[in-house]
């Protein structure tokens, strides 16, 4: 646990990790974090900036109501922002139609899926 603090506050710090939240009266329902990482550039990214989407997670009281696409929205705003041209995440099967309405496409294991059009 403290290695994982540890982590979050080094690269919340350094804006390399961001994270949505919902809450009501009784505290978190639903989270969502992205980080953000420099790969080496190429043809079609010549900035190599990519995000990898993860922390993902809403009660289970609270699902269906929109929070999960809601905080998932968010990231993809910030992956805009930051002109972000491969955006990489892992998801249960739940979590299919919500990612492939919005471009990602699954890749093969592990529940595995990318976008290299997600926030073109």
């Amino acid at each position: 646990m403290n290695a994982t603090k540890i982590y979050l506050e080094t690269e919340i710090s350094n804006n390399h990790f961001v994270s949505y939240i919902a809450k009501n009266d009784e505290g978190v329902v639903s989270v969502r974090g992205v980080f953000f990482l420099k790969r080496p550039s190429y043809l079609e990214d010549l900035q190599g900036i990519e995000a990898y989407i993860f922390n993902m997670y809403t009660l289970p009281a609270h699902r269906s109501q929109g929070l999960a696409r809601q905080l998932f929205e968010k990231c993809i705003e910030e992956c805009k922002k930051r002109n972000v041209k491969g955006i990489w995440l892992h998801a249960s099967k739940d979590g299919e139609p919500l990612y492939g309405c919005r471009g990602f496409n699954f890749k093969g294991s592990e529940e595995s899926y990318c976008s290299k059009k997600a926030c073109i």
